[in-house]
């Protein structure tokens, strides 16, 4: 005998599969994105002092969409640090013509304090940037020498840009796969 939540889960899974089917059937994509997006890390000492730029580097060269190479339009990335070995300054562009501008990131003092920084940016443009994208440059403070290698980058979100369908619509955003931590 079935139970009332068992009962109230297949009334609501039952329209959900039947709309997909009914989409796919009609020959409209899913949107399903293939592949997982890469991120990889650079470390730059600049001017052989103690400053650190750590070059952030989206890989997006083995992810489509409905077989079209993926175009990369959010990314969230979290760098996880320990302040007493290193400190935050501050992140910067990367000089991609499409996440041109300085990303959002958390105050250095907050970074500070809490040992993580998130870094996030958004840009509009629907047939580009494909492949690797060059995304931020985060700068640190080594308070020791070799503090930095205990410094980690992750992704927390990728998605696709932000779509117009036929009828000058928005479609949203896709969620893009992403492997862990940085190579």
């Amino acid at each position: 005998m079935l139970t009332y939540f068992a009962i109230l889960a297949l009334l609501i899974a039952i329209p959900a599969v039947a709309g997909s089917l009914i989409r796919a059937s009609k020959g409209i994509s899913l949107r399903v994105p293939q592949g997982l997006a890469r991120l990889f890390c650079k470390i730059e000492r600049l001017d052989g002092s103690e400053l650190i730029a750590l070059a952030l580097t989206v890989d997006l060269s083995r992810v489509t969409i409905d077989k079209q190479p993926a175009v990369l339009g959010t990314y969230v990335l979290r760098i996880q640090f320990d302040s007493r070995h290193v400190t935050y300054r501050g992140t910067g562009a990367a000089g991609d013509a499409y996440f041109f501008s300085t990303p959002l990131a958390t105050d250095a003092g907050v970074a500070n304090e809490r040992g993580m920084v998130r870094i996030a940016a958004v840009q509009t443009n629907q047939s580009a940037p494909l492949g690797v994208v060059n995304v931020a440059r985060a700068v640190f403070v080594e308070k020791q020498y070799g503090g930095i290698e205990a410094v980690r980058v992750s992704i927390e979100s990728v998605t696709s840009a932000l779509e117009i369908n036929e009828q000058g619509g928005f479609r949203k955003k896709i969620p893009i796969h992403f492997e862990g931590e940085s190579q």
